[in-house]
């Protein structure tokens, strides 16, 4: 089971966003900590916009995609124990729809997916590498931290 973590966004420049949560993971509970620490995968979705993001589908191919809307200014965290997972969430935003997507398969190569786009099971489908990707101002990346591997999702508008 998943666990959860909101952090309220600090004003930092957006290319620092490993350095946010990493701060932002030393304020949290030691028991928290643990619980990182017992956990294969993280992923993070960093809404910098004044909006909601709307989860309006999804595509669970391999388990399923942890998140629900995401609140304006927060930074949600889901940790996840798996040996594999794929999976692809499109959220609405006022003037269109974003494709943000994950992969670890048992065979093959950990990927990363997001543009805009209204069909989450096309951007699942073209999903192909673990180089990082954006939409406009909007990043997706991969990175490590402590031998865990780090899927980081940052919505800008």
């Amino acid at each position: 089971m998943p666990v959860e973590v909101k952090l309220p966004i600090k004003e930092i420049d957006l290319q620092k966003t490993t350095d946010i949560l990493t701060e932002a993971l030393g304020d949290i509970t030691k028991g928290l900590s643990e619980a990182l620490s017992r956990n294969d995968f993280t992923f993070v979705i960093r809404n910098n916009t004044e909006w909601k993001l709307k989860r309006t589908g999804a595509v669970n191919d391999s388990s399923s995609w942890p998140f629900e809307d995401i609140e304006p200014k927060m930074i949600d965290i889901k940790l996840m124990s798996a040996k594999s997972f794929s999976f692809a969430a499109k959220y609405a935003l006022p003037h269109r729809e974003i494709v943000i997507g994950a992969s670890y398969p048992l065979i093959g190569y950990k990927k990363i997916a997001m543009e805009w786009s209204a069909d989450a099971k096309k951007t699942w489908d073209n999903m192909d590498d673990g180089m990082d990707k954006s939409a406009d101002s909007n990043r997706a990346y991969i990175t490590e931290a402590k031998g865990k591997l780090i899927w980081i999702f940052e919505i800008n508008g």
